[in-house]
């Protein structure tokens, strides 16, 4: 939290606390370089209205209110002007100067000088102002001009018009009314750099809004940032100002929502507490009390039975009198348009609308297609269940939903029925495939797989019995001649494949004690046509060991003796001789 500090004796204002932080000086005291001064030094002369001390001509040591030197430094003399010149240079013009036994020109931009330079110049022409002893088409930054003359400003201001009258303050200080002060005044506040007056209410504040008001003028109460002179309605006065009420209250005399005085709109006040109707009552608002509804209606508006909003069931609402009024007896014909039906969710009246009076004749439609489908226990009746668990062969659709209270229409009853109809054929279709899965799988024929080589397409016949017996000679027989004089009379198990894309195949058939293998040459063929190999196989007492079918490479006559076959034909050979 900031506090304020005092300024030194010697100031009236300041931007600090030391004795060169003044901004004003008090009365009798005169302002240089930041101190208030009882007396100005020498080379300056005591501005009584300005309260600040102002400098002498160049070469003056003392000189009067306005300027004029009364004495002049060392080395100096007064003219008959009264302007204080350089010792020996009276006998030179007013544009030269003395240096050295002679006189010599001053700078161009000079009217007198004391020296060569621009800096030198003691008096200006007439279309120049005089500078810090610099002749200057205007003043700078921080000077103002007075009589021909740049005078410097406040040393709060950057600039300024005159002495007093500042444009633009230093770092730190605000502008308000030419014064350059650390804090706007009361009814003022800080926009960038510079005071602006806050609203007319409002004492001190930090914007200019009504509502943008800190303090407010004596014996005005603030509230939501606005000045009232006495609070406004919604609010209560303490010892910090007015403060809003708590929301459930209108009007209050202090904090929470038990000091309420008044309620808004539909509230009751009860013990300082705003508390809102019930359901069944109304708010009368010459009383400000909630009163009790008329007993015919639920909700209401207000006193009376003509002024109901809704009803309490078996009554249903009049809307052109705002009544509650009992439903027709249960014998009522629903063709009378004055008889009410009644709705045993809301309580409201069922005609009281096209969509009610669609309902109505839906009801009846139901009813007599009920009694219709109860008698005649024809196919939809026979698909639906009981209620109660109990089977309705006979049983009739519309009774059925009658029981259930659904309003359902001839066209809903029928879609219902094909549903079932529909349910039950998916469940015996699936009953049967269910019924089929469950069979053992039947035998399949057992293949085996050849390698041929990439690119070419194969043709097997594998079969448990691929060999013939012609001219009591065993043969392979070829797929391109009639499959169906296969003659199965080779043992069980054994199994022979012939690959027909190769160029040669020949089969060989191992014996366990003697084997003999005779080889056909190829018949000549077409290179498109496959060819054919025949397999001349002798067997003699035992069942072969081994079959294998041996893929040659093309050749016109090949004889093939494989190594295996001739080392088994030794073998065969020596065990004979032995």
């Amino acid at each position: 939290m900031q506090s304020c500090a005092s300024c030194h004796s010697s100031c009236a204002t300041c931007n600090g606390s030391a004795e060169s932080q003044c901004i004003t000086c008090r009365s009798g005291r005169f302002a240089h370089d930041g101190k208030c001064l009882n007396s100005c030094p020498d080379g300056f002369y005591a501005d009584k209205k300005r309260q600040e001390c102002i400098p002498c001509p160049t070469g003056c040591a003392t000189c009067s209110s306005n300027g004029f030197c009364l004495t002049c430094q060392e080395n100096w003399t007064r003219n008959k002007k009264g302007k204080c010149i350089i010792t020996g240079s009276e006998n030179c013009d007013e544009s030269e100067y003395y240096d050295n036994s002679h006189c010599h020109p001053c700078h161009s931009t000079c009217e007198t000088c004391d020296g060569p330079t621009e800096s030198n110049c003691l008096s200006c022409p007439q279309s120049l102002l005089l500078q810090n002893s610099r002749c200057v088409s205007s003043c700078d930054d921080g000077y103002y001009m007075e009589a021909g003359v740049c005078a410097k400003c406040l040393h709060t201001c950057t600039q300024c018009v005159s002495r007093m009258n500042c444009t633009a303050c230093a770092k730190g200080l605000q502008l308000q009314s030419g014064e350059c002060r650390t804090t706007c005044a009361d009814g003022y506040y800080s926009d960038r750099g510079t005071c602006a007056k806050c609203y007319l209410s409002c004492h001190t504040c930090s914007g200019p809004r009504r509502d943008q008001c800190v303090q407010c003028p004596s014996d005005w109460q603030l509230a939501g940032g606005e000045c009232h002179p006495e609070c406004p309605e919604g609010f209560y006065k303490s010892e910090f100002g007015c403060q809003k009420c708590h929301h459930y209250c209108k009007t209050c005399n202090g904090a929470g929502p038990l000091a309420c005085t008044s309620c808004p709109a539909h509230f009751m006040l009860d013990g300082g507490l705003c508390m809102e109707c019930l359901g069944s009552q109304y708010y009368d608002s010459p009383t400000q009390t909630c009163k009790t509804c008329h007993d015919s209606c639920r909700s209401c508006t207000g006193p009376g039975q003509y002024s109901c909003k809704t009803c309490a069931f078996p009554l249903h609402l009049d809307r052109l009198n705002n009544q509650c009024v009992p439903c027709c007896p249960n014998d009522a014909s629903p063709e009378d348009q004055s008889c009410c039906h009644c709705d045993k969710d809301t309580g409201g009246c069922m005609n009281a609308s096209p969509a009610g009076k669609r309902r109505i004749a839906a009801a009846a439609e139901q009813q007599q297609f009920g009694s219709s489908y109860g008698n005649s226990g024809g196919l939809y009746g026979n698909l639906v269940d009981d209620v109660d668990g109990k089977t309705s062969v006979g049983g009739s659709l519309g009774g059925y939903f009658s029981r259930v209270g659904s309003p359902l229409t001839t066209i809903t009853a029928i879609a219902v029925a094909a549903c079932l109809l529909i349910v039950t054929v998916f469940a015996l279709i699936f009953a049967i495939l269910q019924r089929s899965s469950n069979q053992p799988p039947r035998k399949m024929i057992r293949y085996n797989k050849i390698p041929s080589n990439a690119g070419k397409r194969r043709n097997r016949i594998t079969s448990s019995s691929t060999l013939l017996k012609i001219d009591g000679e065993n043969y392979v027989e070829d797929e391109e001649e009639d499959e169906e004089d296969e003659i199965d009379d080779v043992e069980e198990g054994h199994n022979y494949e012939i690959d027909y894309e190769s160029k040669f195949n020949i089969a060989y058939e191992e014996d366990q004690h003697d084997s003999d293998i005779e080889y056909y040459n190829r018949n000549k063929a077409n290179d498109s046509n496959l060819r054919k190999t025949k397999l001349k196989t002798l067997r003699k007492r035992d069942t072969p060991e081994l079959q294998t079918v041996i893929r040659v490479p093309n050749r016109k006559i090949l004889n093939i003796a494989m190594h295996q076959t001739e080392k088994n034909t030794q073998n065969s050979e020596n065990n004979r001789t032995t």
